[in-house]
């Protein structure tokens, strides 16, 4: 059972990591985007809702 019990944990700790990372990039991508003048799309309601 301690060993099911640390893999999910680790599992829980990548998808918690990958999706930090991701928030990271979607900051930085929002960044850039502003320093070079372009147009940032608003977010549809399907992302809306998934958040």
């Amino acid at each position: 059972m301690a060993f099911f019990t640390t893999k999910i944990y680790f599992i829980n700790s990548i998808y918690c990591q990958a999706w930090q990372n991701v928030e990271i990039i979607m900051q930085e991508w929002i960044e850039t985007a502003q320093e070079l003048g372009r147009e940032i799309p608003t977010p549809k309601n399907r992302l809306i809702l998934a958040r």
